[in-house]
């Protein structure tokens, strides 16, 4: 059974049998993927490139966040989480294939943006997606927001480079960061 095969085996009544109830195929994640818990109960969502401004649910609640490695190209990338919106404040740098188990240890008490990059070739620069601007599908924000970021932001849109040595030394989990 691959790693991405899902099975569930449940006892029958005579000791030797088992009998197979569910089996299924999770596809591999790419994305950066949120644990959340609500009213004891937990929860998980996957965020595929940057935001500016994720969902109040995932702001508030995100505790756990994992960046998977299952191929070349997803082994390029690296995630970084802002406590706010805007790519802005604290932040912790995610590497390929490691999961930061609790955020708030490093002082992230909210999740207000996430950053998507690539690490260049050389491995030494980052290449970060940098949303145009804010999407928020219940429309919490005012015209006159959109159209301030959209300005202030307008040359930024596409990607922006940054070194990852300088992320690395910058980032609040620098301690737990290893290559």
């Amino acid at each position: 059974m691959s790693t991405n095969e899902i099975e569930l085996n449940v006892n029958s009544t005579e000791p030797r049998m088992q009998t197979k109830l569910l089996q299924g195929y999770t596809p591999p994640v790419e994305c950066l993927r949120l644990f959340s818990r609500y009213n004891f109960h937990d929860y998980w969502s996957d965020m595929c490139d940057s935001n500016r401004l994720p969902s109040p649910f995932i702001m508030s609640y995100t505790r756990e966040v994992c960046s998977h490695s299952v191929n070349e190209y997803s082994n390029r990338k690296y995630w970084i989480v802002y406590s706010y919106s805007n790519f802005r404040g604290r932040y912790i740098l995610v590497p390929p294939g490691r999961c930061i188990t609790s955020i708030r240890r490093y002082g992230i008490y909210r999740v207000g943006s996430i950053m998507k990059c690539i690490l260049s070739s050389n491995n030494n620069v980052l290449y970060c997606n940098i949303p145009q601007h804010a999407f928020d599908a219940q429309n919490r924000i005012s015209q006159n927001a959109v159209t301030g970021l959209q300005q202030s932001f307008s040359d930024t849109n596409s990607h922006s480079e940054y070194n990852l040595r300088d992320l690395e030394r910058n980032s609040a989990n620098v301690r737990d960061i290893s290559r």
